[in-house]
């Protein structure tokens, strides 16, 4: 069995996340995110860009998205693993999800997809190859999140291979 190490950065563009709107908009029930940030996570290995302010929309307050005008870079190493008789390699899942940040610290996951590294890599090539990844759709976490995706560019660069220990 042979074992692939690769680079791989993770450039987010734009993020959108739609909570439920209300009847009335003094209800109680009603909560809008403070700061939402993206989060990579695989066993105990956790990756987060900072933290970004929620904008609401003009038309509906409790519909709205965050923006990253300036890209912001996740990177990460992963070790992919491939039978010599198969040229694929074995999936890697990775959880993408989106938390919010409430005033005090608190850390609450709206929402949440798997991302299977193995599919964006390739040992051929030692020259990063970009995917660009648009509106992947999120599993929610609350009811009232009616609506949340994400669209972003991930690039795979293939660093060296060797035989698994």
């Amino acid at each position: 069995m042979n074992r692939a190490l690769f680079r791989t950065n993770t450039y987010l563009r734009v993020k959108r996340v739609c909570y439920k709107s209300c009847n009335s908009i003094d209800s109680l029930h009603c909560r809008q995110p403070n700061k939402l940030c993206v989060v990579l996570t695989r066993r105990n290995r956790r990756y987060t860009t900072q933290p970004k302010t929620w904008e609401p929309t003009i038309r509906n307050p409790y519909r709205g998205l965050v923006i990253w005008s300036i890209p912001e870079l996740l990177e990460i190493q992963v070790t992919l693993f491939r039978d010599q008789r198969n040229s694929e390699y074995e999936d890697k899942d990775w959880t993408l999800a989106i938390e919010d940040l409430s005033n005090n610290g608190r850390r609450r996951r709206v929402a949440f997809t798997s991302l299977d590294i193995s599919k964006y890599a390739d040992g051929a090539n030692t020259v990063p190859i970009e995917h660009q990844i648009v509106k992947l759709p999120l599993h929610l976490s609350s009811k009232k999140v009616t609506e949340a995706h994400i669209t972003f560019t991930l690039t795979a660069q293939f660093l060296k291979e060797g035989k698994a220990t």
